[in-house]
């Protein structure tokens, strides 16, 4: 975290100049000024197209998890 906002080191430029926008989850290079998303970031990261979508679905299915816990479990 870096002023708030989520950074990252990015594969293609290798600059940590990456930031995310959390309103729709896009990302910003301001190194070599290019806007991508997940599943560019991994296929960046030599996963195949199947594999990427694959990944995000289960991060999301792991999120959706965690977020109906979390809102069941909380004291009202």
């Amino acid at each position: 975290m870096r002023d708030g906002r989520f950074v990252f080191l990015r594969p293609h430029c290798n600059e940590m100049l990456v930031y995310v926008n959390p309103r729709n989850n896009l990302a910003h290079c301001f190194a070599c000024r290019k806007n991508f998303n997940n599943l560019d970031l991994l296929l960046a990261l030599d996963y195949s197209f199947t594999d990427a979508v694959a990944l995000l679905e289960l991060w999301l299915h792991l999120h959706q998890t965690k977020r109906s816990t979390r809102t069941t479990t909380e004291a009202k």
